[in-house]
């Protein structure tokens, strides 16, 4: 009996894994694998670092304000009923609602006044528009998927985040073969809409769901700092994009934008047990009650992924460039040795950082992103301006080593708080 049990139980992980494994590569594969190669052969380099320069001034809130929502929901949607449960799920969407309607109409009205003070290309500003805009329905679309998350519903999940990437895929590239990276942007808009508004109407009852001011208030205590903690953990590299078209030109975005894409493509194994571990501990109030076992897997897998994942990158990356990036040339190939150092570091940002949101304190989380970042920034300061694209590579991976070090030991420490309770 207790070897089926644990067959059982073996099977129902391993399910998780594959759902999770195939979302983390719809929203990250697909993309790298299909979209930006077509797109970049078709439209050329220079036009593919203008959209991916467009797409990083967008990507700096990307899907960080429903993260935050999406964080907290999972912090205390376990303190409810389940017939209370729709509520806080409700009140997240409509708080995300309201802040995406400001946060696009501030943008709107940004985007008037740099054209007007010439302050940028207007073909960039054009660009950046439907991106801006899309932030709407990308947000809302993974924030109504937090219920599955939590119930652990991952192919469900994964079936609406696959349909949006393919989408995406699809009207982006028409959208590309048309009016080249304005049109991609703008298929791009067209892609997140399609898929959020069969969403909504999938789950129409929620729009008559009251909201709670007092979930609400809940919500916030953890909604902006995580929120604004994410917005300076992942600027840093955008940034370095919006830098580097600066000082050098769009065709070296292009390029570290490819060479980057190509180095996230290892890290999905890696993502994907890190979304799969915050999944599986939101039921747990507190570190002490997971089992010994289950850290010692986590641990493993945090020790496998160090040592495989660098290694598989070093010979399959350079082949994947040519492959997937003819028209590049040797320069990306270069940036991909410069940052094989990101994989490590983020193994161990996306298997650490997990039990530091759920069991840790809150205000830790905005501070190491604030470090973090600030290193990555005066470093891409630096080297930059003389050093172009290699610069840019090169303070990417400070600024990931330096996260991934200081998420490394607020997860020992939170390991030795176990102890210390045990004895």
């Amino acid at each position: 009996m207790g070897d089926q049990v644990r067959f059982k139980w073996l099977k129902r992980d391993l399910g998780y894994v594959f759902w999770m494994f195939v979302e983390q590569a719809s929203n990250l594969a697909i993309p790298r694998l299909i979209l930006f190669p077509l797109v970049a052969y078709t439209i050329g380099k220079e036009e593919f670092g203008l959209y991916m320069t467009a797409l990083s001034i967008t990507l700096i809130l990307g899907t960080q304000p429903q993260n935050g929502l999406a964080t907290g929901v999972l912090r205390f949607v376990s303190d409810y009923s389940s017939e209370q449960q729709g509520k806080i799920y409700v009140t997240a969407i409509k708080l995300l609602h309201t802040a995406l309607l400001v946060v696009i109409l501030f943008g709107i009205l940004s985007i008037g006044v740099i054209w007007m003070g010439n302050i940028a290309p207007f073909k960039l500003l054009i660009c950046i528009l439907p991106l801006l805009l899309s932030l709407y329905p990308e947000n809302q679309i993974i924030l109504f998927l937090t219920e599955a998350r939590y119930l652990r519903q991952f192919k469900v999940r994964t079936q609406w985040l696959l349909m949006r990437s393919l989408c995406i895929v699809l009207f982006g590239y028409l959208g590309a073969v048309f009016w080249d990276a304005i049109g991609l942007a703008i298929g791009t808009l067209i892609g997140n809409m399609i898929v959020f508004l069969m969403l909504v109407s999938k789950r129409r009852e929620w729009l008559k769901t009251v909201y709670d001011k007092d979930m609400a208030g809940q919500l916030k205590q953890v909604w902006f700092q995580i929120t604004f903690a994410g917005i300076i953990a992942i600027s840093g590299p955008y940034l370095c994009r919006i830098f580097l078209s600066y000082f050098d030109s769009f065709s070296s975005v292009g390029d570290l934008s490819a060479a980057t894409s190509i180095v996230l493509l290892f890290l999905v194994p890696v993502t994907t047990s890190g979304g799969l571990i915050l999944s599986m501990i939101s039921p747990y109030a507190h570190i002490r009650d997971l089992s010994g076992s289950a850290i010692k897997r986590c641990l493993a897998v945090l020790i496998l992924s160090l040592v495989f994942l660098p290694l598989a990158f070093y010979w399959i990356g350079p082949l994947l460039c040519d492959f997937l990036y003819p028209k590049f040339g040797q320069e990306m190939i270069q940036l991909t040795y410069i940052l094989i150092w990101m994989i490590p570091a983020n193994c161990l940002i996306c298997l650490c950082r997990p039990f530091v949101i759920k069991f840790g304190h809150i205000v830790l989380v905005p501070w190491v992103n604030i470090i973090s970042a600030l290193v990555l920034l005066i470093t891409a300061l630096i080297l930059i301006p003389s050093g172009g694209a290699s610069g840019a590579a090169w303070s990417l991976v400070v600024g990931q080593v330096t996260m991934g070090g200081l998420w490394f030991i607020i997860f020992l420490l939170l390991l030795m708080n176990i102890k210390k309770l045990h004895h």
